[in-house]
């Protein structure tokens, strides 16, 4: 292998994270590579990662001197549905960067070698099994893969197709060659199960060598088959109640085991969540959940195909779903919740081969870097505590009726009695969650979607009293109609938790022995709201995620934090956006400050567990290398910041005095103390 190959797989493993694991199309494309099978020079940018300037250089260095590439995309969960995404082909480097930059925000992105269609000789699929038979579909000439399925005018007479039981049978040497060189790589073999499973590989025949291996004959990628049923329910054999393992479990599904009383144990906490909202009458879409494992041994083929079917039909007998146009969600279900932590799947197609692909991604999550770091910062231990949920999709970007958002049942900031809710019109919520987007308020949605609101409100003192607690919940609207997606207990600050579970009791949502529960850990004679004490007009303001009051130095990545508590001083990170990829640094920082982002992302939620104080939404503020722009101010690294999460969020310079906030009696947490105190004196 030259030069510009070896650089090219040590530029790929730049761009990538280094605790990914993808087994997706990059992963694909990667065995054939290892099978000797020639790939254009390739990196994946997966959906949501920010393309700073760091990240621009190592893809300019991708590109190795090439005038041109070539930017695909493919669905961060299901890339055999969404196959064709948005494509970029043939465009300068700096306009394909800059077209990955936009698109990355929704799909995963692929930025990869240009080919030059002018040079194309021929473009098409293989359909091939490891016993040599087969079937080809390919375009003659100066086309791409995908002219293959939707024709250009006049490319009909340039098709080349035909069947065949072994390669001699193919007239064409070059199409004869192609299947050849698959067959002797031993791909076939190593990714197939069964001898007969086909296997489509895309490819193009080129006048000039290319890819990574220099030569004419470049392959795209290889997937499955089986994957590529569309929306069609795949036959699966009857598997009767009795049949089903020990692994999977009935969410409101018709005809699956239901599970025992100790729900949580075998659907983790998102599925125990939502059997006890939908056995509370709450609209929440049928799931099953397959028990804490490694992998998905004990659940065979024919059982998980069963499940599927059977999900589908009770999706239909419950709200008329269609099943032909089914997506799955598959969603971790951790026993102790882990939020923003593990992985999701949506769109997945409804099939064995897609489903398992799925799960296998989501339980791989429990190991990566950030999950075993929010364990090893909360003292949960490693053996393996994940189930998983499979659950048909609900569709929040249906249309401008529809959308998906992220509830309180309390404000879990303060404890205070009014629902905190944000949400985002006509997408998904994974911007919302992830702090990427600034969200709308409970008043937008009040005015935009009314009866929606009205509904969801109506669901919390439900909420609450399913939950026992102050509860943190995602929904989403289809066409106006809210669905129940998640439901889990909030992360509160000592003194809001204690004002919360008062007003609980208060309620009747709780009784006085869950109440004790809900105090249990706190140390009630040392709780304190801090605030500033300040004499001047703040340089910003923003929305508070955490509260309370921190002062520090400004540090703008992990670098700065490891430089500046070196010297002894506490530390605020400032940031355009909280990832997960900060959260580790919650441990070694007073506070946070972020240019975007809602008080409902999982960054927040985690600060809220952490006792950092969250500031998001400030509008004045721009990160630069190594500076700060807050408003006017200029402010470097290592300069002092004082932020205060009151009733409002306030940013401001230098280094101001903080002082105690709980003097006034604020939100009746003098009384809800006392009763504190005699109810874990009478339990």
């Amino acid at each position: 292998m030259g030069l510009r190959e070896s650089a090219s797989i040590a530029h790929m493993a730049a761009v990538l994270p280094p605790s990914a694991e993808y087994l997706g199309k990059l992963a694909r494309i990667r065995q054939l590579a290892a099978h000797g099978l020639n790939t254009p020079r390739i990196a994946l940018i997966e959906a949501g990662t920010p393309v700073d300037a760091a990240l621009r250089e190592r893809l300019r260095d991708l590109a190795a001197g090439d005038e041109r590439m070539t930017v695909r995309t493919y669905h961060p969960a299901d890339e055999i549905q969404h196959a064709k995404g948005p494509f970029l082909p043939e465009a300068p480097v700096e306009d394909a960067i800059e077209e990955a930059t936009r698109l990355v925000s929704d799909w995963n992105v692929l930025f990869q070698e240009a080919i030059d269609v002018s040079d194309t000789v021929l473009a098409g699929n293989l359909l091939v099994t490891s016993t040599g038979r087969g079937r080809y579909e390919l375009v003659e000439g100066r086309y791409r893969v995908r002219d293959v399925d939707d024709l250009p005018p006049g490319a009909e007479g340039h098709v080349r197709s035909g069947r065949f039981d072994s390669p001699e049978e193919i007239a064409d040497a070059r199409i004869q060659d192609a299947v050849e060189r698959v067959l002797r790589s031993g791909l076939l073999e190593a990714v197939s199960p069964r001898i007969d499973d086909p296997v489509v590989l895309e490819l193009n025949i080129q006048r000039r060598p290319v890819g990574m291996f220099q030569e004419s004959l470049l392959w795209w990628e290889w997937r499955p088959l089986k994957a590529l049923s569309g929306s069609k329910l795949q036959e699966a054999p009857a598997v009767a109640p009795g049949e089903f393992g020990s692994r999977v479990w009935s969410i409101g599904v018709p005809g699956l085991p239901e599970p025992p009383g100790d729900a949580r144990g075998v659907l983790g906490g998102k599925g125990a969540g939502l059997l006890a909202a939908l056995r509370a009458g709450l609209p929440v879409m049928p799931a099953f959940a397959i028990a804490p494992g490694d992998d998905l041994t004990g659940v065979g083929d024919d059982e998980l195909a069963a499940a599927i079917n059977l999900l589908l039909e009770g999706a239909q007998a419950s709200f008329g779903r269609d099943p032909s146009q089914a997506k799955l969600a598959v969603r971790s279900s951790p026993i102790h919740s882990m939020p923003g932590m593990l992985d999701t799947c949506l769109d997945v197609a409804p099939t064995v081969a897609a489903v398992s692909s799925a799960v296998v991604k989501v339980l791989a999550s429990w190991h990566s870097d950030r999950a075993r770091l929010y364990r090893q910062m909360h003292g949960i231990a490693d053996s393996f505590g994940l189930a998983v949920v499979v659950q048909q999709m609900v569709f929040p970007d249906a249309d401008e009726r529809s959308g998906s958002g992220v509830g309180f049942t309390r404000d879990p900031r303060t404890g205070g009695r009014k629902p905190l809710i944000e949400y985002v019109r006509g997408r998904r919520g994974t911007p919302l969650v992830s702090g990427r987007l600034d969200p709308s308020e409970l008043a937008d949605l009040s005015r935009e979607l009314p009866e929606g609101k009205r509904e969801i409100e109506r669901w919390i003192p439900v909420l609450e009293t399913v939950g026992g607690d102050v509860q943190e919940f995602e929904f989403a609207f289809e066409r106006s109609r809210p669905f129940l997606l998640q439901m889990r207990p909030a992360r509160q600050p000592s003194a809001a938790r204690v004002l919360s579970a008062y007003d609980l009791w208060r309620d009747h949502r709780i009784d006085s022995a869950r109440a004790a529960q809900l105090l249990e850990g706190l140390d009630l004679d040392r709780l304190e709201r801090r605030r500033l004490r300040t004499q001047s007009d703040p340089l910003a303001e923003a929305r508070v995620a955490a509260p309370g009051a921190a002062i520090g130095r400004i540090a703008l990545d992990q670098h700065g934090i490891d430089h500046l508590r070196s010297g002894g001083d506490p530390v605020v990170l400032v940031v355009d956006s909280v990832t997960t990829d900060d959260y580790g640094a919650f441990r070694d920082i007073a506070g946070v400050l972020s240019s975007s982002g809602g008080v409902t992302s999982h960054a927040a939620v985690v600060a809220l567990e952490a006792g950092v104080v969250a500031l998001v939404g400030c509008e004045g503020l721009h990160v630069q290398s190594g500076s700060a722009e807050i408003g006017e101010t200029h402010l470097e690294e290592g300069d002092w910041v004082s932020i205060d999460g009151g009733e409002e969020g306030r940013v401001f310079a230098g280094r101001l005095p903080i002082e105690s906030a709980d003097g006034d009696g604020e939100n009746g947490l003098t009384d809800a103390l006392a009763w504190a105190e005699k109810t874990r004196a009478i339990i």
